[in-house]
Order: C-alpha cells, then sequence, then structure tokens
C-alpha cells in the first residue's frame, strides 16, 4: 500500500514531467514511458473501482478525427490539449488527496 504522502510526492512528479514531453510526441519514448508510469501509479494509489484509471485512459492525445486536411498542427494541438487534461486530472487527485 501507498502512503498518502508518497502518492502525493508521485503524482506531482509526473505533473513536473509533463513540461518536458510538451517537446515530444505520443509516439515517443518519454511520452509512453511517462503515459505507462502514470497509469499505474494512478491505478496504484485510487485502484481501478474509483474510475480514475479509466478518465485518464479516456484522454486523446491525438486527434478524434483524420481527414485530408489533418496537418501537423491538428496532430500538435491535440497532443497538447491532451497534456493539459491530463494535467487538469492529475491536478484534481493531488487535491483530492491533500
Amino acid at each position: 500500500m501507498i502512503t498518502k504522502e508518497d502518492a502525493l510526492t508521485q503524482l506531482n512528479h509526473q505533473l513536473d514531467q509533463v513540461d518536458g514531453l510538451r517537446s515530444t510526441s505520443p509516439c515517443s519514448f518519454e511520452f509512453n514511458m511517462w503515459y505507462e508510469e502514470t497509469e499505474h501509479l494512478i491505478e496504484l494509489i485510487f485502484g481501478e473501482d474509483v474510475g480514475y484509471v479509466e478518465d485518464f485512459r479516456a484522454i486523446y492525445f491525438t486527434p478524434l478525427f483524420l481527414s485530408c486536411r489533418t496537418n501537423d498542427t491538428t496532430f500538435t494541438e491535440a497532443f497538447q490539449g491532451g497534456l493539459d487534461e491530463a494535467c487538469s486530472l492529475l491536478r484534481f487527485m493531488v487535491a483530492e488527496l491533500e
């Protein structure tokens, strides 16, 4: 079992890493490692019954729809929006634990 203090420390650590991920992509090794670690951490802290794992998994880091007009900007905006949404969710979890 993880202590409340450890949970807060680790969630804040995941939050602190987001700015460094902004220059990567959803296909990067760094992002994929962060995503897997964050998902595992949420499950470890809250379990699957609370629903936070599903909330995290539901975040889109790529465009929801693709068309012939989809360009790199669309992918960048979707990735940045996904990171923003992930930060909001993680901040909510931190606030809940405090």
